[in-house]
């Protein structure tokens, strides 16, 4: 990768809708050598995908949390496992080091639904512990972006 990739990249984390000719018009670069350059950061899995990042709660998931499980043994982890990966409120989910085993941001419309989630989590016989961090005002978010040396 060079320069231009890093460039390339910069514009289509800052607009992933951005056009080949406005990114040609950037980086000084014919349309089809920025198509080629992207399929080849796409074919070697620099870009994983394009996406939209919604307001949760423009649609209704008032509250945005934190939840840090403990395990204790293996039990049923992988009916643990698939329903976290099968529920569409938790948005992003991480096996962790430290005090706990495992982090998952999870929307909700309300602490009834919160409350109705973590039950159920407690329900699974390898949790040991579930805690629970509601997100009071978010501070920052941004994607790892590449370092553009100018």
């Amino acid at each position: 990768m060079d320069q231009i990739d890093h460039d390339i990249m910069k514009l289509l984390q800052e607009n992933a809708r951005i056009s080949l000719s406005e990114i040609s018009t950037h980086v000084d670069l014919s349309i089809s050598a920025i198509g080629e350059r992207i399929r080849k950061l796409e074919n070697h899995g620099v870009i994983k995908k394009y996406t939209t990042v919604l307001n949760s709660r423009s649609l209704g998931k008032e509250l945005t949390t934190f939840i840090l499980v403990r395990f204790k043994g293996n039990g049923d982890y992988d009916n643990f496992m698939s329903f976290i990966e099968n529920n569409p409120s938790v948005t992003i989910s991480f096996t962790t080091t430290g005090s706990y085993d495992f982090c998952m941001q999870y929307v909700a419309d309300n602490t009834s639904v919160l409350n109705g989630f973590i039950q159920e989590l407690r329900r699974y016989s390898c949790v040991d512990v579930v805690d629970t961090n509601i997100i009071l005002d978010l501070k920052k978010i941004k994607p790892f972006q590449v370092n553009v040396a100018k």
